[in-house]
């Protein structure tokens, strides 16, 4: 009898053993995002150029390390109600905007690239 009760708890943990077989885990499909997307400015972003202001009606932009692909940073501001553009090209020196006189400015920057694609404008 008491062989029987010992096989009979033998045997039922070799089956409750038996049933813990690892599953597999599944991982759901992953969804493919086909939405468009914008395109990278190739400027960097406001907080990372500086326009500094500086005597005699000068602004001295202090660039970050641009793109390769940047062929030229083109600035619009108004000046005494006028519309002004300034190009630069050289990126290894700070670039230098002359005013009329004293004020706040908005500076408006775009980049234009090699490829001649136009980023978004950016104004500081």
């Amino acid at each position: 009898m008491r062989g029987i009760k010992l096989g009979m708890l033998v045997s039922c943990i070799v089956l409750s053993l038996s049933s813990c077989v690892k599953d597999t885990l599944v991982f759901p499909e992953q969804e493919v995002d086909n939405t468009p997307k914008e395109p990278i400015d190739v400027i960097a972003k406001p907080s990372d150029v500086k326009i500094e202001g500086a005597y005699d009606y000068h602004f001295v932009i202090k660039w970050p390390m641009m793109s390769d692909r940047v062929a030229k940073v083109v600035v619009d501001y108004m000046d005494n109600g006028e519309a002004k553009t300034k190009e630069f090209s050289d990126f290894s020196e700070d670039g230098v905007i002359e005013t009329s006189q004293f004020g706040e400015y908005t500076f408006t920057m775009k980049t234009i690239s090699k490829s001649e694609l136009i980023s978004k404008p950016v104004a500081i």
